[in-house]
């Protein structure tokens, strides 16, 4: 399946096609991405998920470079030269691995509600936003992200 969409963006036109790869036991997808027109600057893509664990010593992001101790699901970061990284969730034995074609700035940030009940108002952690940024210098700016979902290896 392939999306195509357009914007003015400083007075020039920016084409945007986005095409996706499902495997075929559907475990893996790749979203493939084509940016013309746009001149220097940044192109960012988010993707949200939720392993259902926000501060839980078995689902955490497994990203090399970062200490263990920030990366529960709740915590936020920034991340230069990202080209693979995992969300691990040990307690259900999966992990989701994302790779991506080209070295981004990954951030990543928790989502989080506020709801009232009888107890009052209550924070809720409802997943995370990870946001890959590419600089672009003018011409075509082509990249790729990659989602598998892969049972845990025991170990």
């Amino acid at each position: 399946m392939a999306l195509r969409g357009g914007c003015e963006h400083n007075g020039s036109c920016v084409d945007i096609e986005k095409k996706f790869v499902i495997s075929g036991d559907g475990a893996r997808i790749r979203v493939e991405y084509a940016i013309s027109g746009m001149h220097a600057g940044c192109a960012g893509v988010e993707l949200n998920l939720n392993l259902l664990g926000a501060h839980d010593d078995d689902r955490y992001y497994d990203i090399e470079g970062v200490a263990r101790e920030d990366s529960f699901l709740d915590s936020m970061g920034e991340c230069e030269g990202i080209r693979s990284f995992r969300l691990v969730d040990a307690y259900n034995g999966f992990m989701v691995r994302i790779a991506s074609s080209l070295p981004a700035t990954l951030l990543r940030y928790p989502i989080f509600t506020v709801s009232q009940s009888d107890r009052g108002f209550e924070k809720n952690y409802q997943g995370c936003s990870l946001v890959f940024v590419y600089r672009a210098d003018g011409g075509m700016l082509k990249f790729s992200i990659e989602t598998t979902i892969a049972a845990m290896q025991a170990e």
